[in-house]
């Protein structure tokens, strides 16, 4: 993500949350994490040595408003996705881009998925598809 991008990530979270978050985890090469999934391989796996190569503690994580900038591969960010609910027990806000002239994406908005997973458990349990 560009500085640019980081920013917009703050701008959007204050907004959503009317609070700086405590914790932004970037998944993009060159930053915290090099992320190379082998294609011949189990991804289960590699997504689970990804979730231990972040930066922070399980404590870190389960007690802090975390919004993560998922891999652009739809693959591999679910994969991480279902090992970080797994690991922390609940799901993160991601950071959903979209395709703008300068820069190739700008952030257009956080996705809070523990809420979206919850608000569709309420639909679940209320007999609605």
């Amino acid at each position: 993500m560009t500085e640019e991008q980081k920013t917009q990530v703050m701008d959007h979270y204050q907004t959503l949350a009317k609070q700086t978050p405590p914790a932004l985890l970037y998944f993009e090469p060159d930053q915290r994490v090099l992320l190379h999934f082998d294609k011949s391989k189990p991804y289960y796996p590699q997504a689970a040595l990804l979730f231990d190569s972040i930066p922070f503690t399980r404590e870190q994580l389960e007690n802090s408003a975390v919004v993560v900038a998922v891999p652009s591969n739809a693959d591999i960010a679910a994969f991480f996705l279902a090992v970080y609910h797994g690991r922390v027990g609940r799901f993160p806000a991601i950071v959903r881009r979209r395709e703008h002239d300068m820069p190739p994406f700008i952030v257009a908005e956080i996705a809070n998925l523990e809420t979206i997973r919850q608000n569709a458990r309420q639909q679940r349990y209320q007999g609605q598809p």
